[in-house]
């Protein structure tokens, strides 16, 4: 785990120079520096970890590597932290601010520098590698279960789910399961598979236990190579083998029945790429695998429902909060008043030191009355969910560089559209925004250098923009967003299709990236009908990927969805309350040839005219509200593709229809396994 440790801190780094440059100016050298030799240290580890063997000198150089990189991960953090206080502060404080904090980082920079020095008087590692060979060849290595760099002193409500976790583990399936851990960066995934994978029970029942880092980024040979190296003893020719040879290796190792913990998985094809090295002995052998997405848990084994992490009770948060705050002692009794906590005067309007380096912020389920605008102190944070009574999202929140994810719900009534007052467009990694009312964006503003007055920013990683304004489609926006993959908008449609030089609805054309689209027509006081879209744009002006689409209120006629129809890669069409207006629908051939999932909500149809070429992939169907509507016709029945037809308060009529296409799937013999779901039971 050392040198996954070692590699965490290179990316932090290399970060840091890319995205905060201007704040580690002070320090620049020493962090330059640690990227140089960081890299030398971290092949000391893997030199050391392929042989399997541990002489006395390699061990302890290794452990220094460890600790030096560890202190050189919380005093870099620790740095940050105050680099972005001093930013904001006036100069004569900045004079005395924060040289603690750089010193210390110079500190730990020499200390690396002494170990590679010590490094280059082993002649080019000829000493290390005398030191290794000197151990006897035939004596196997024991296998070291090391802790991940985790939560180990304030670890709260993982009892529970890691007695559930070992149950699995140890059950009487002999057949070979991956049980996945499934939640959102920072829940404590890792520490709880930690908190599992040394557990006594677990020692005792599996006969081989590993631990490999997958991350983001990987390599295969290296991660087999970490497997055998806590079952065999690793020769050079195995150092030298490809990850072909090196998974068959790891196939024919693996006898005995084993657990391996597969940390941090990213997406499918990274397990994919792996999982040919795990021989199936029937014996009871696991795999507990780590991830933040559903689809990867449920891509490795479909047989094992994936262990989803929650977030911690109030119960669990308020020990944990004991425990952070008040150094594992009780808050005093008087401090507690029915169902609020009053922090003792000490810790009144601050954020105490242990919570400066939080990563996630998510306190969703309590509604502030203000915009917490605390929060810009914490500079580490990656994630963040609030509610509160607000209208703006403050500039100051552009102070966090590494946020990832901000989801900003507000409870004011009054409030129709919520003012981003923060720069996103400098907030290098933000890849999600939420909100619950549209957000009015601002067009980026070119940032002015000694060079060049006006110098156009680097396009934003945004994929995730939920929703916004109309008004916000500008070219400068939506311009600066070519990762775009999801987009809702919310507003007076109509605005899109004024002509004024070209239509904002045009901007969209540029997202290339774009597969999810929300269009929401609401002009609130007034009734969505005095404002209804009067046509659809043509269908190369929509997204040239898109996927999936959603419209609600725009009161279009039906003659309109051939537009839609037309879009080459439409998969999934949901037409929500009021989309359409019209008795008659009438579909045109060649329309829908990839459409999967059609939903349609509270319209007045009446007859709706279609046969089976009509929708030749057409695999779910629902109607909700849908009164008027006559029949669904029978030819939809002849769709080879179809698996279900759900109603929702549909006319009797309606029903009868689907009952009917059901009795003749199952007449024909042909299209078996159609389900119709029919609410309620008696239409």
């Amino acid at each position: 785990m050392a040198d996954a440790a070692v590699e965490f801190l290179l990316d932090n780094l290399k970060q840091l120079v890319v995205y905060n440059a201007k704040l580690i100016n002070n320090v620049r050298g020493e962090v330059d520096g640690l990227i140089k030799d960081l890299p030398l240290l971290k092949a000391i580890i893997e030199v050391s970890t392929e042989t399997g063997r541990e002489d006395d000198v390699v061990k302890a150089l290794v452990s220094r590597i460890r600790d030096v990189t560890f202190e050189a991960e919380d005093v870099i953090d620790a740095y940050m932290v105050v680099a972005t206080t001093q930013k904001r502060k006036k100069w004569l404080q900045k004079l005395f601010g924060g040289i603690d904090h750089a010193s210390k980082l110079r500190e730990v920079a020499k200390n690396v520098q002494t170990i590679k020095e010590e490094v280059d008087k082993m002649n080019n590692y000829q000493m290390l590698r005398e030191a290794l060979q000197r151990r006897d060849p035939a004596r196997r290595r024991r296998m070291e279960r090391r802790r991940p760099d985790v939560e180990k002193d304030n670890v709260v409500g993982f009892d529970k789910a890691a007695a559930k976790l070992i149950d699995r583990l140890t059950g009487k399936t002999e057949d070979l399961q991956v049980i996945s851990i499934i939640g959102m960066g920072g829940l404590g995934k890792t520490t709880l598979a930690n908190k599992v994978y040394n557990d006594p029970k677990v020692s005792h029942e599996f006969s081989t236990l590993a631990w490999i880092y997958v991350s983001p980024t990987y390599s295969k040979e290296k991660l087999f190579l970490s497997i055998l190296k806590d079952v065999i003893q690793v020769t050079s020719d195995m150092s030298n083998m490809g990850e072909d040879e090196l998974a068959e290796e790891v196939c024919r190792q693996l006898t005995w029945k084993y657990l391996v913990i597969v940390d941090d998985v990213w997406e499918k094809k990274d397990w994919d790429s792996i999982k040919k090295a795990f021989p199936d002995h029937k014996n009871g052998s696991r795999i507990l695998l780590t991830t933040r997405f559903r689809h990867v848990a449920v891509h490795a084994d479909q047989r094992s429902p994936p262990y989803e992490l929650d977030f911690l009770t109030d119960d669990q948060s308020w020990v944990l909060l004991q425990k952070k705050v008040f150094d594992g002692g009780d808050c005093p009794q008087e401090d507690l008043k029915d169902d609020q906590v009053n922090l003792p005067p000490a810790h009144v309007g601050y954020i105490p030191d242990e919570f400066k380096l939080l990563r996630v912020y998510h306190i969703q389920p309590i509604s502030f009355p203000r915009f917490p605008s605390e929060i810009e102190q914490l500079v580490h944070l990656t994630y963040v969910a609030f509610s509160g009574d607000f209208k703006t999202i403050p500039a100051a929140v552009s102070n966090l560089s590494n946020l990832q994810t901000l989801i900003a719900e507000t409870s004011s009534r009054s409030t129709r559209t919520i003012d981003i007052k923060a720069d996103i467009w400098k907030m290098f990694k933000l890849r999600h925004l939420h909100t619950n009312k549209p957000s009015q964006l601002h067009d980026p503003v070119a940032k002015k250098t000694k060079d060049r007055d006006n110098e156009p920013l680097p396009p934003s990683p945004l994929q995730t923009l939920a929703t916004i304004t109309p008004q916000s489609c500008t070219e400068g926006v939506l311009g600066q967003t070519p990762c775009l993959k999801k987009l809702g908008i919310c507003g007076k449609l109509a605005t899109l299709r004024e002509e004024k030089g070209g239509s904002l609805f045009d901007n969209l054309t540029t997202l290339e990236q774009l597969v999810t689209l929300k269009l929401l027509n609401d002009v609130f006081p007034e009734p969505p009908s005095e404002s209804k879209l009067q046509r659809l744009p043509q269908c190369h002006k929509f997204p040239p990927n898109l996927k999936r689409l959603t419209l609600a209120d725009t009161f279009l006629e039906w003659e309109q969805m051939h537009v839609l129809g037309m879009l080459p890669k439409l998969e999934e069409l949901k037409l929500k309350d009021n989309a359409f207006t019209g008795v008659r629908w009438r579909l045109v051939d060649g329309d829908f040839q990839k459409l999967k999932a059609l939903q349609i909500w509270k319209t007045d149809l009446v007859y709706l005219e279609a046969k089976a070429d009509h929708f030749p992939s057409l695999q779910h169907f629902v109607l909700k509200d849908c009164t008027r509507l006559w029949e669904i016709p029978s030819s939809l029945g002849n769709v080879k593709t179809l698996q279900t037809i759900k109603l929702h308060q549909t006319s009797r009529t309606a029903a009868d229809s689907a009952r009917k296409i059901k009795l003749q799937r199952q007449e024909s013999k042909v299209y078996n396994g159609l389900k119709v779901d029919i609410f309620p039971s008696d239409l």
